[in-house]
């Protein structure tokens, strides 16, 4: 098993990664992060953390600090409930005890995908991956999709959606709703195969995978998803 699949299983077993060592501090706009080196099931890799003391702003304040954090787990668990893992494995974590944040995988060597990148022409290519992307933004009503959060890894530019965590919005008004995924394949009809993973979906499901997360709103925010999803499975086609 790869140090990346190993992430992905990290998801379904929810077990705890190992601290090795600090290896570098990361300065951002938003936060101030760690590139730590874990055991990961006795495979030794990267992450990022992101603590929750370091947040420094909410780019939208309809995200409370820290939620941003979790709503990205949220986003991911979704994503690998439906067997899809097109999003990098996001989980709950703590460096030492009262030190708590999110950990995902960390590459050092990274293509990022450009803006000019993201046309229908291209995103067609490759449709199974992009319409999951687009019809998870939708589900989870992520208001903050641009091109900044795609990226390549590894030597087969294996594709990794990031940074999530603007998700779960209460109310979202999707003509204001920012995802470029979803935008630029706005209408085009879903794939059969995707519209049978998202028929399986339910409340309970999605309460049951998100509910330490949100122990008071999982229920609002997994009605949420369903409507959605129930408007998908009824139009066919993504939104």
């Amino acid at each position: 098993m790869s140090e990346y699949e190993k992430w992905f299983s990290l998801r379904t077993e929810r077990t705890t990664p190992t601290l090795t060592k600090v290896v570098e501090v990361v300065h951002g706009l938003k936060q101030i992060a760690l590139v730590v080196k874990v055991q990961l099931g006795g495979v030794e890799g990267l992450a990022l953390y992101r603590p929750e003391k370091t947040l420094k702003i909410s780019p939208d304040i309809r995200v409370p600090l820290p939620e941003e954090l979790y709503r990205d787990v949220a986003y991911s668990r979704l994503d690998q409930f439906l067997g899809w893992n097109v999003a990098a494995p996001v989980i709950p974590w703590q460096i030492k005890p009262g030190d708590t944040g999110v950990l995902r995988p960390y590459w050092p060597n990274i293509t990022k995908v450009e803006e000019y990148e993201i046309s229908l022409e291209n995103l067609q290519a490759d449709l199974a991956f992009w319409q999951k992307v687009a019809i998870l933004d939708y589900l989870t009503g992520v208001v903050d999709r641009n091109a900044n959060d795609m990226i390549l890894v590894g030597d087969n530019h294996q594709k990794v959606i990031l940074d999530s965590g603007l998700s779960f919005v209460d109310g979202v008004n999707f003509v204001v709703q920012q995802s470029v995924v979803r935008e630029t394949l706005q209408g085009t009809i879903i794939m059969p195969k995707l519209l049978k993973e998202l028929s399986k979906i339910c409340t309970k499901d999605i309460v049951a995978n998100i509910g330490d997360l949100f122990p008071q709103t999982a229920s609002q925010m997994a009605n949420q998803v369903m409507r959605r999803g129930e408007n998908l499975l009824t139009k066919e086609i993504i939104i």
